[in-house]
């Protein structure tokens, strides 16, 4: 199974940029250690990235990937806001089956044959509460283009969608598709008004409620890692918690606010420490003027 992963520096440095994360030397503790257990149960891995964030990841820390694609040096401009769109080509770019795994994404168990072999496979349908309708509802006076099917789902009470902390499947031609829509919503609303809104409502529109409304307008299941639906704001502690691996959690998504718990950034540095020592002091080093969990390194 083909496994890929995009990280979009847009030009900033890994080492000074936080990226969402509690501070930037738990970002890159993060996306180690996504790859490092990834590695566990798959040789396929492939990164797409551009030179400057490729200087740290693979240059220096030197993470097991088997190919490294620099896809988005010139991806265009667009601000950080729009993390998304890196996402989208690398959808596009696939020619056999994947799965695309987050870099806040963690597993201790390989993903089960009916997921790997799934035409279309998410981490799991989420139920929109007023959550989601209240993201979409502030952005959607200033969308000046918007497909009618997808108009139907967001003027819902209850949006859903799909969390893309996993995405991707055998159907290529269908990502063909709903990545050249998703790039068409984006462009051609990334604009005025739109353009200083354009923050993480905007990029769950374009993927995670795009990617629902497609499927459903055109009848083709999704096979989730998830079985039950999840509410859009009920990812809780389960998601994050280091200290339940392996025994009781087998998957973590330090997916929104995870990010920035101080909990559960120590937690994944001491595992990082417990399992990949080598890897971890790499990282240590890049941040000596910070105070790391253990001197020796």
């Amino acid at each position: 199974m083909k496994i890929v992963q995009t990280l979009w520096s847009n030009n900033k440095s890994l080492l000074k940029n936080d990226f969402g994360w509690l501070s930037p030397m738990y970002h890159l503790m993060g996306w180690t250690l996504s790859c490092l257990r990834l590695q566990e149960y798959y040789d396929d891995i492939h990164l797409y990235t551009d030179s400057r964030a490729s200087e740290v990841l693979i240059d220096y820390l030197r993470l097991p990937y088997k190919k490294v694609h620099l896809h988005y040096d010139n991806i265009g401009d667009y601000s950080e806001k729009m993390w998304a769109v890196s996402k989208i080509n690398t959808y596009a770019t696939q020619e056999k089956p994947f799965i695309h795994v987050d870099g806040d994404v963690f597993i201790w168990e390989r993903f089960s044959p009916d997921l790997e072999n799934a035409p279309l496979i998410a981490q799991n349908l989420e139920i929109g509460t007023a959550c989601y309708k209240d993201k979409m509802d502030y952005i959607r006076t200033d969308l000046t283009y918007i497909p009618e099917f997808l108009k139907e789902e967001i003027d819902k009470d209850s949006i859903p969608s799909y969390n893309a902390g996993i995405l991707g499947g055998s159907d290529i031609e269908f990502f063909r598709q709903y990545a050249k829509m998703a790039m068409e919503l984006a462009d051609n609303n990334y604009q005025g008004e739109m353009k200083h809104k354009a923050n993480l409502d905007f990029n769950i529109l374009f993927e995670q409620i795009l990617f629902y409304s497609l499927t459903a307008r055109e009848g083709k299941p999704v096979t989730c890692y998830f079985k039950d639906p999840i509410v859009d704001n009920g990812y809780t502690k389960d998601f994050w918690d280091f200290s339940a691996v392996p025994y009781k959690q087998k998957y973590l998504h330090l997916l929104g606010g995870h990010k920035r718990n101080k909990e559960a950034c120590t937690l994944m540095g001491q595992l990082l420490f417990q399992h990949y020592p080598e890897y971890y002091c790499r990282i240590n080093v890049l941040f000596q003027q910070q105070k790391g969990y253990f001197a020796h390194c």
